[in-house]
């Protein structure tokens, strides 16, 4: 397992091995539903959910770093692995700004307007 998000009724989790996302409902962890399979090669680094309740994936190996799906699974946007190389992880904060920590030991602000 590699990340984990929530919105205070579910918790999310992605899973590395399994390429998708599961979402279990709080407070006891009960019932967990895969909610996303990432039909990308890459594999799941990290997940963070925005003000909206879409999700935001980071992607390994993949010819996109980044992935926003909303709550249904269905891909909104993405940004390529040429902008944003060896992504690992990914935070949303209350002002809707992406933070990336890559490989490369940097971390980006990335402003984004969908």
């Amino acid at each position: 397992m590699t990340g984990l998000a929530s919105d205070g009724e579910y918790l999310y989790l992605s899973s590395r091995s399994q390429n998708r996302i599961y979402r279990y409902t709080l407070p006891r962890l009960s019932g967990r539903t895969s909610i996303l399979a990432q039909a990308s090669a890459g594999k799941t680094a990290d997940i963070a959910m925005d003000g909206a309740g879409n999700f935001w994936v980071a992607d390994t190996s993949s010819e996109y770093s980044l992935r926003l799906y909303d709550i249904e699974g269905s891909a909104v946007t993405a940004i390529s692995s040429e902008t944003l190389p060896s992504v690992t992880g990914v935070a949303v904060d209350d002002t809707g700004k992406l933070w990336v920590s890559s490989t490369d030991g940097y971390i980006y602000g990335v402003e984004i307007n969908i």
